[in-house]
């Protein structure tokens, strides 16, 4: 009798085992940014806080996330005709909520990056942007840095230059080319080295949110809520946070909200 009690503990121990190392043999493709710092390779290895965020979540699910580092515009391509099972980093925007169910992760305030030599003391950044002087920078996907009626004005008068990534928008600064334009704060404290080259100020009047969107189609309802789940654990625990925090600097952190 004792023998067969510890066979079937045994048995089911087992099978316990079993169960765990094959909770998850689900493959997700996932589509991230394709620029520093939330995407890049570092020693021929992914890096980033997108992959950072990416990698904390196969951690917890045991599933495998395969990411893909593709221009805003592929991103949205292969989303909508099912190629990919998630993507993000992203604002909410209504092309992409056709195919997928926004998952909002934090928000915070942009930060204008101005040209020095454009700079005037007593100034807010309201009276840049009606400036009609100024020629401003966009990154193309990057719509949400600005809001639609400051899009439609600089485009109104000839004021907008539109760039594929944050690094065109520095250079294009630098060289005089542009003469301000929006970032996040992770965006700015990676290119902080250029600060000599132009001044900074902090726009708290329009709050920048970025999240993650999950394809309705390609996600069925236990995939959706276990990665739901496993973002709401990351930010009550403070996972989330820890993960931001190396690409904040420290005046950065007051300024986000919902992580």
């Amino acid at each position: 009798m004792f023998k067969r009690i510890v066979f079937l503990g045994i048995l089911l121990f087992a099978s316990l085992s079993s169960a765990q190392v094959e909770k998850c043999i689900r493959i997700f493709r996932v589509s991230t940014n394709d620029y520093a710092p939330l995407f890049y390779l570092k020693d021929n290895k992914p890096a980033g806080f997108t992959h950072d965020l990416y990698a904390e979540i196969k951690k917890r699910l045991g599933c495998e996330f395969v990411e893909e580092s593709v221009a805003a515009p592929r991103a949205v391509n292969d989303f909508a005709n099912y190629r990919t099972d998630l993507t993000g980093l992203v604002p909410e925007n209504q092309m992409l909520s056709q195919w997928g169910e926004y998952v909002p992760l934090y928000r915070t305030a942009r930060i204008l990056i101005l040209r020095k030599n454009k700079f005037l003391p007593n100034r807010d950044v309201q009276d840049y942007i009606d400036n009609k002087k100024l020629i401003f920078g966009a990154q193309i996907g990057g719509a949400f840095l600005l809001r639609p009626h400051e899009t439609e004005l600089f485009k109104k008068q000839n004021r907008l230059i539109e760039t594929p990534n944050p690094t065109i928008s520095y250079k294009l600064i630098s060289d005089g080319r542009i003469d301000a334009f929006f970032v996040s704060p992770v965006i700015h404290h990676y290119f902080k080295e250029k600060e000599k080259e132009f001044r900074t100020i902090r726009d708290n009047t329009h709050k920048l949110e970025v999240g993650i969107y999950l394809s309705k189609k390609k996600l069925n309802k236990n995939e959706r809520d276990m990665i739901v789940q496993a973002f709401k654990d990351m930010k009550a625990d403070g996972t989330l946070k820890k993960l931001l925090l190396p690409y904040l600097d420290k005046e950065d952190i007051p300024y986000y909200e919902n992580l």
